[in-house]
């Protein structure tokens, strides 16, 4: 991602952390906490996590991790822990926060990196909850993430997108159209779901291997 671009996303998330406080979801873009785990939701639900490597691209303060130890926590008979998690930021001051707060978390990781440019680990699943929906100058930047994720990835991809029929892009979030991204992911995967029916301006995109 180029330079200029990263220093906008920066001063967005400065700006809204400044606002919301302690607020996570807020701080990291999303209306409410009740959205931001609508979409952890439907990016997990139509996976097989249970004894998986998982990577998180825009990970935050980690908050994927937090509601992938609450579902295991919540059934605790079964075992459905993931195997292990890491987590990748270009916000330094978020992979601080996360890896403070996971830090008695095993097989736990958060790099402050930018993904785009980053060599991506061989893992089982790689998720991605909110960070394509940043403005970037460089020419097919989603498509070839895409592409690279689904390399990476041994057994999935999810990821979510604003979606172009209700959401207007502006000079710091893009929407992208449904129809054309599904397409694009049938091209290399065609075991591709559209999922666009937890939120108003957002939809959610399954690859599985």
């Amino acid at each position: 991602m180029h330079f200029l671009d990263k220093l906008k996303i920066k001063y967005y998330h400065h700006r809204r952390s400044k606002i919301s406080g302690t607020d996570h979801a807020k701080a990291q873009g999303w209306f409410s906490y009740d959205s931001q785990q609508a979409r952890f939701q439907a990016l997990c639900q139509p996976l097989e996590l249970a004894g998986k490597s998982v990577l998180d691209l825009g990970c935050g303060y980690g908050d994927l991790k937090q509601y992938l130890d609450e579902i295991s926590r919540a059934q605790p008979s079964e075992n459905n822990e993931i195997a292990s998690y890491l987590g990748i930021d270009q916000q330094r001051a978020f992979v601080k926060a996360a890896r403070a707060r996971f830090a008695s978390s095993a097989n736990t990781d958060f790099v402050h990196a930018d993904f785009s440019n980053f060599s991506l680990p061989k893992v089982d699943v790689v998720i991605v909850s909110g960070a394509f929906n940043y403005f970037s100058r460089d020419s097919g930047y989603l498509y070839k993430l895409i592409a690279a994720m689904y390399e990476s990835a041994q057994c999935a991809v999810a990821f979510n997108l604003l979606d172009s029929r209700y959401f207007t892009s502006d000079k710091t979030l893009v929407a992208y159209n449904p129809d054309e991204v599904l397409s694009f992911c049938l091209s290399l995967c065609p075991n591709s779901q559209l999922f666009d029916n937890y939120a108003k301006n957002d939809f959610t995109i399954i690859m599985k291997h």
